[in-house]
């Protein structure tokens, strides 16, 4: 597989936090408060009156008036192979439940959990993925939650409760843009410019030109076109003015199909202006290399080791059909220590703390912002062929980010 390029941050105007999210400095202290128990086996005594089959998770819970952060987590290991589980909830609030998974044949699977408000799924693709999270609000007591079907064995290897919200409500929206006004929306986005190769020797000029940054029909489109020189190209690179820590965000975007293009939908953290890339770390929710890999999607997350040299961690789905063909769902599921990718509504790239090598150091507990483009050439996807025919756009439908 072709290693990705380092991808610098180059902005270098702050970007305002969100009203109410956390600073990085508080969600330090959330995670340093943090309680995590750990234990080395599970109690199976059984709730067969109340879930047939399931098998119960044993406590302690915490000790009564004991505070429960956000990024709270509680870790059963080594469980074996279940049905499904019930878990015990320390306190009311809208939950990350993560199933840890072993080797196993099968390819797909779902994992289910039955909430307050009622049953929610996630589907998931286990081609690279090792574990598979959703979130659930729960009032107390026990939560049922398991993994369907169950024609092919799969091991559990461990469950986590992580606390993701303190609130049972279905989650608010903090950013969204549907693109229904005449033009860009100044307030929302911030036009990126520049024609120094980006860090990866890629040949775009991003202007702030309407040929290259449209809004048309309740569409954003992202235009790449050939420019007056030979070997020349305008593009557009948007950067949002919002920035915040963790939640569900989703995007429906149709990618250009040309090879020698890079289309993505990513994140830098809000502290890029000060800290720099890989510093500040990056979440690539979305990039796709067109005909050059036509049915395949990538997920990335990027930081620095102790020395300052970047590291990336990157997934790739191979999806059904190419993902230019039509619009696509793309979504990023955001909690304290859990990153999760998905295309279309299923998941296949998971990230957490632990997938990372002694002396790498986990970046995603703080607020990031939002990056929309489509770059030209580089060190990737390489320089687009001459009789490639341009304008190659990228339209994006809309965008919800909600906690």
């Amino acid at each position: 597989m072709t290693t990705k390029p380092h991808r610098p941050a180059v902005d270098a105007t702050p970007v305002a936090p969100a009203a109410g999210s956390p600073s990085p400095w508080a969600v330090r202290a959330g995670l340093v408060v943090a309680l995590v128990l750990t234990l080395a086996g599970l109690a199976l005594a059984g709730h067969a009156r109340t879930a047939p089959g399931c098998h119960t998770l044993g406590r302690p819970a915490p000790e009564s008036g004991s505070p429960i952060a956000v990024g709270w987590s509680r870790r059963w290991a080594g469980v074996a192979s279940r049905p499904c589980y019930l878990l015990p909830i320390p306190a009311r609030g809208t939950w990350l439940v993560t199933f840890g998974l072993g080797k196993t044949a099968a390819t797909a699977l779902t994992l289910t959990a039955d909430g307050a408000a009622g049953p929610v799924r996630q589907a998931a693709d286990l081609h690279h993925l090792r574990r598979v999270s959703l979130t659930v609000p729960a009032t107390g007591g026990s939560l049922r939650a398991g993994l369907e079907p169950a024609s092919v064995p799969i091991t559990v290897t461990s469950v986590t409760l992580t606390l993701a919200r303190h609130e049972t409500t279905p989650p608010r929206t903090i950013f969204a843009d549907d693109f229904d006004g005449p033009r860009l929306d100044s307030a929302k986005w911030r036009p990126e410019l520049g024609d120094h190769g980006w860090g990866n020797r890629e040949l775009q000029n991003y202007t702030a030109s309407t040929a290259n940054l449209a809004v048309t029909a309740g569409r954003l489109s992202i235009i790449a076109r050939r420019g007056p020189a030979p070997g020349t190209f305008t593009s557009g690179r948007l950067n949002s003015r919002f920035s915040a820590a963790y939640g569900h965000l989703e995007a429906r975007i149709r990618t250009p199909g040309g090879a020698g293009l890079l289309p993505a939908f990513w994140m830098l953290g809000a502290d890029a202006a000060r800290l720099h890339w890989p510093r500040c770390g990056e979440i690539d929710i979305m990039e796709s290399l067109g005909r050059r890999e036509p049915s395949t999607v990538h997920a990335t997350i990027h930081g620095p080791d102790q020395a300052g040299r970047p590291w990336q961690l990157e997934v790739p789905m191979s999806t059904p059909r190419p993902p230019s063909g039509g619009f696509h769902l793309y979504t990023l599921d955001w909690w304290p220590g859990s990153v999760q990718i998905s295309f279309d509504g299923t998941a296949y790239a998971s990230f957490a703390p632990e997938d990372l090598s002694p002396g790498r150091p986990w970046l995603f507990d703080k607020p990031y912002y939002v990056l929309l483009n489509v770059a030209v050439g580089g060190d990737w996807p390489q320089s687009p062929s001459p009789s490639l025919r341009f304008p190659q756009t990228m339209q994006v439908d809309y965008l919800h980010w909600q906690h």
